[in-house]
């Protein structure tokens, strides 16, 4: 029986192959490449894919609103499959993040109204992002909607009420009273990051006690040399990168250097947080007590430590595992040669910046 089956199977795969074929208009070179165990697209045969398109415009800064513009819903919507659904989500993701870079850009440039609608259309995709839905209060307000912005946030309480069954975030309750009693905001960026800009009071951070304590936590023990890795995981807009914003300024207030990197679904270079996390601090690299072998290794990934080090050699070709590994070895060189420079630097008399916090 599963022999028959297996027979039955081949055939519709090769009936709905010949469908297909039929279909697609006459061409130079075969659409498809059938092999026994393998069908795929003949990357010769000329054609325009909307999520092959949508894929290279959404990693391309200057085309992101045609990336957006060819987003029209989710990928194989009504089919279920595992791999469907790992792939789906994948491409909604990248959506959602191009929207929120090209959100964050039209408000750099003040356009407003522009920015409301691709925040109502992030929050059509992604219902529960609250950073949006905080942001989409705000700029109402400041365009003059007040009555739409306070009307934002009662939806958006109703909507967590009824499906989550939980309340809007302290942050996002900042926002309404503040616009409630028509006072001015703190500029909010989808990407959870208050600013102050003339002086505005940025939005309080509150309810979040023991998350904040466990990461000062993991701080302290890694300033007295215990080193910790700390992992801050959650949904998109429930507030993470504020939970870092204000570790981050606990620690810089104790003396620490941070070197800091980010990353987004496609990455513009390879290992990009950690290449931009290294050029945050490039002063404390110090490139002549690193070995040659791993200063030039490093050197491809931070091309601007040739400046400081121009007689560094090209390292040799090797194997693409054993120069993964290489590089990695590279990288944890120059972390540890630059928390040493600056441990030595703070440990100066009179030039420690952590130890005056200690002591207060």
């Amino acid at each position: 029986m599963a022999r028959r089956r297996g027979e039955r199977c081949a055939r519709d795969v090769r009936r709905y192959l010949h469908r297909i074929t039929s279909a697609l208009p006459p061409n130079a070179h075969p659409w498809l490449l059938v092999e026994k165990l393998t069908v795929v697209w003949n990357p010769e045969a000329r054609a325009w894919l909307d999520v092959a398109e949508f894929q290279r415009a959404a990693s391309d800064e200057r085309q992101l609103e045609s990336a957006i513009a060819l987003y029209r819903g989710e990928f194989l919507e009504g089919f279920y499959d595992e791999w469907v659904l790992a792939e789906r989500e994948r491409l909604r993701q990248l959506y959602v993040g191009s929207l929120s870079r090209v959100i964050d850009a039209r408000v750099r440039s003040f356009d407003y109204q522009g920015a409301i609608q691709m925040l109502q259309w992030l929050l059509q995709c992604d219902p529960w992002h609250e950073d949006a839905a905080r942001q989409l209060m705000s700029l109402r307000f400041e365009t003059g909607d007040r009555s739409g912005a306070l009307s934002e946030f009662e939806a958006f309480t109703k909507k967590l009420r009824a499906e989550l069954d939980t309340d809007p975030m302290p942050e996002t309750r900042a926002v309404y009273e503040a616009i409630r009693r028509n006072e001015p905001l703190a500029r909010w960026s989808v990407a959870g990051e208050a600013e102050r800009p003339n002086g505005k009071a940025a939005l309080p951070f509150v309810g979040r006690d023991q998350p904040l304590a466990t990461a000062r936590r993991a701080w302290e023990r890694a300033a007295t040399g215990s080193g910790r890795t700390l992992i801050v995981s959650g949904e998109a807009g429930i507030g993470k990168s504020r939970l870092i914003h204000e570790l981050l300024v606990s620690a810089e207030s104790q003396g620490a250097r941070i070197a800091f990197g980010t990353t987004a679904a496609i990455e513009s270079e390879p290992y990009q947080p950690v290449v931009e996390a290294l050029r945050s601090v490039l002063p404390l690299i110090a490139v002549d007590k690193i070995e040659p072998v791993a200063a030039a290794a490093l050197s491809k990934l931070v091309p601007q430590l040739r400046e400081r080090a121009p007689e560094l050699e090209d390292s040799a070709e090797l194997p693409a595992d054993r120069d993964r590994g290489r590089r990695f070895d590279a990288i944890g060189r120059s972390s540890v040669r630059g928390a040493r420079t600056d441990a030595a630097r703070n440990s100066r008399p009179g030039g420690s910046a952590v130890d005056e916090s200690v002591d207060d």
